[in-house]
């Protein structure tokens, strides 16, 4: 026997009748003493009336102030500082500083023409003609000009983009040329249709149908070439001219060259050598006069410098790679093709149209192949700057932007933001993306892209970047590589809630009920709801799904369900919205009866009578930069989240909170208090 005499004051009260402390008795005795402490603090807590609000809590947003012309639909911060506020056909960029944009559905469509004729790029920016005027594309907003901008005819003929001095934009018209000044375009001379367009040093060279070009002066009188189609100053300083011969301007004499079929195209290599294209293939301007390059035997339309040779595209004998003179055909290109356009890319490669086709060659040429290619139709001119490639469709089909191979945006005239609610939004990849009665809509790049054709009312994503799409008929998954999968749901309607949790299970709720989709089952959960309808779904921090519906709160959490009524002092059984606060707070949004935060086992009303702009709330959302916002269908209200007192997870069951729950509790610990060993 042990002789501790702790051990032996223990002993002594355990032969008086009360539990031992190492009993069984004494632990429940213990346990029970701590439920019936935190029982009678919640019950305090729970009784709590409801206090108001400190004063000038919510800071209101209007939807005059933010731009919108009718009633807010929903919103979404963007993670850098701005907040996205959506409306039927409308959509603001709200940040500290005001409006940073603003979209209205009749007016998206900045791009009036696509008929895409003429490109030129510089610093990051391409200027894109066509017959209805000439748009810009890059940083920046996208604008277009047309008739109003200064153009002398909205018909663009060509096109020269410049960043070196003298530095500009100059476009020539059915009409003149003109050039791009601080407010639009300013007319120049000559004041006939354009054919080609020069710059070298300070001089600015047009060549126009009809009128002789002068050497030496850049005017037009009765002397020199006339019917030019191509002009170029040579690194020294020479300007050539082709038109029916090949033309050269040394000081003030004009020489001429005779070229079979006359001149199409000029080049200037690394050495300094002029090549020609004709209408007959291929030809070198060297110093003991004229060679014909043997290769290309029809006509050399499209050339592009490369080293000390050219590439050169011809229409109906394909693309050749020429050096001294010889020419190599390069393989990857129909021999017959007719090669529209040539830009030189990184390292050497090069990208052709071909046959309206684009074509990506490095040391051999591939077809490029995307769907956003495809829908452009015809493909014709082609352009690299800063890393990007641009391809315009002069059939309508718009201009399409590669970057980095992979990333591929064709920009066209009905690619506007539709005229329609905007139900969800969610900042993705570089991108917004919009659930609308009018489909599923990409925004990048000032350009609203539509994908999905059915009514989208939901979005989410997933940890492995897959966008969940709830639509009118149902679920939608889309892929990381953009691949479109119907998903089939034991209830059938519309989904306009999902939630992913931290198992990365697939919560979705509609007009007919609650769906969890796992990794290997689907199950339903509709009949545990208060009502089939639900109208929001959120996640908390200790991964609890709570669901609003039109009859009530519900949670799902332990597997196990708990349901909140007005009972339980929810403001209105027709709930909207839920959101769960980074500070451990449930929200509620409802129709009629404002908002509510559940703190423990009360809801703390907020209300118009503490500045909400309406009790008819759609939406609650966190915007990670400390605020709270909710979108009323009268506008906006901020709250700031330091208000907000921390909700601790509690560890007491419901049932405890109640007085039979204590007196339940007393009554076990009188019977242990009594019992023997």
């Amino acid at each position: 026997m042990p002789t501790d005499p702790e051990y032996k004051q223990l002993s002594a009260g355990a032969s008086t009748g009360s539990p031992a402390r190492s009993s069984p008795q004494w632990l429940l005795v213990r346990i029970s003493l701590v439920l019936i402490c935190g029982a009678v603090t919640d019950m305090v807590d729970a009784d709590l009336p409801d206090h108001d609000w400190p004063a000038n809590t919510l800071t209101l947003l209007s939807s005059e102030v933010v731009g919108l012309q009718r009633q807010p639909l929903s919103a979404r911060a963007d993670g850098a500082g701005g907040l996205w506020i959506a409306a039927r056909g409308e959509l603001v960029r709200w940040t500290s500083s005001g409006i940073s944009e603003r979209h209205i559905a009749a007016r998206t469509a900045w791009m009036v023409d696509g008929r895409v004729t003429h490109l030129a790029a510089s610093e990051g920016v391409v200027w894109i003609g066509t017959p209805a005027g000439i748009g810009r594309l890059g940083a920046g907003a996208p604008a277009w000009f047309g008739p109003a901008s200064g153009l002398p005819d909205p018909r663009i003929t060509t096109l020269v983009a410049r960043s070196e001095n003298p530095v500009g934009v100059f476009a020539g018209t059915w009409r003149g040329l003109s050039r791009l000044g601080p407010s639009g375009f300013v007319p120049m001379s000559p004041t006939a249709p354009v054919t080609s367009i020069t710059v070298g040093g300070a001089q600015v060279v047009a060549a126009a149908e009809g009128l002789a070009l002068t050497c030496g002066s850049g005017t037009f009188t009765s002397g020199g070439p006339r019917s030019v189609s191509a002009l170029r100053f040579s690194a020294e300083g020479v300007l050539w001219a082709g038109g029916d011969s090949l033309w050269s301007c040394d000081d003030s004499h004009w020489r001429r060259i005779a070229i079979p079929n006359g001149v199409v195209a000029l080049a200037e290599d690394a050495n300094r050598r002029m090549w020609v294209g004709s209408g007959e293939g291929l030809f070198l301007v060297a110093d003991d006069g004229l060679r014909t390059v043997v290769g290309p035997t029809s006509a050399a339309l499209a050339l592009q410098p490369q080293g000390s040779g050219v590439v050169v595209g011809t229409w109906g004998d394909g693309l050749w790679d020429c050096a001294g003179r010889t020419c190599k055909r390069r393989s990857g290109i129909s021999e017959k093709a007719r090669v529209a356009s040539i830009a030189i890319g990184t390292a050497g490669s090069l990208w052709v149209t071909a046959d309206g086709a684009l074509h990506h060659c490095e040391a051999v040429c591939r077809p490029f192949d995307h769907p956003e290619l495809a829908a452009a139709g015809s493909l014709g001119p082609v352009v690299y700057d800063d890393g990007v490639v641009w391809v315009g469709a002069p059939g309508g089909g718009g201009i399409v932007r590669i970057a980095n191979l992979v990333d591929v945006d064709l920009f066209t005239p009905n690619r506007s933001l539709p005229d329609a609610d905007i139900h969800a939004l969610l900042p993705l990849q570089d991108a917004l993306w919009l659930a609308t009665d009018a489909g599923l809509v990409r925004y990048a790049r000032s350009q609203f892209a539509p994908l999905i054709a059915s009514s989208a009312l939901a979005l989410a994503v997933d940890s492995r970047s897959r966008l969940w799409v709830g639509t009118d008929e149902g679920l939608r998954q889309i892929s990381d590589q953009g691949q479109e999968t119907p998903i089939r749901l034991p209830t059938a309607g519309a989904v306009r809630a999902i939630v992913i949790d931290r198992a990365d299970h697939i919560w979705t709720g509609g007009a007919n009920g609650l769906v969890e989709i796992g990794a290997g089952d689907t199950v339903d959960h509709t009949p545990q709801l208060p009502d089939a309808s639900v109208r929001d779904l959120a996640v908390d921090a200790v991964g609890s799904i709570w669901v609003a519906t039109s009859g009530g709160l519900a949670r799902w959490s332990d597997d196990s369900w708990r349901r909140y009524s007005r009972r339980e002092g929810l403001p209105s059984n027709v709930v909207w919205s839920v959101h769960a606060d980074s500070r451990g707070g449930i929200w509620v949004g409802t129709y009629g009866a404002g908002a509510a935060r559940l703190e423990g086992e009360r809801f703390r009303p907020l209300n118009s009578s503490h500045g909400l702009p309406s009790n008819v709330v759609r939406q609650i959302l966190d915007d990670g930069a400390g605020k709270l916002w909710f979108v009323t269908d009268l506008g906006l209200a901020s709250l700031s989240l330091d208000l907000l007192p921390d909700v601790h997870p509690r560890l007491m069951p419901g049932w405890l909170l109640s007085g039979t729950g204590v007196l339940l509790l007393l009554l076990v610990l009188l019977l242990l208090a009594r019992r023997g060993p």
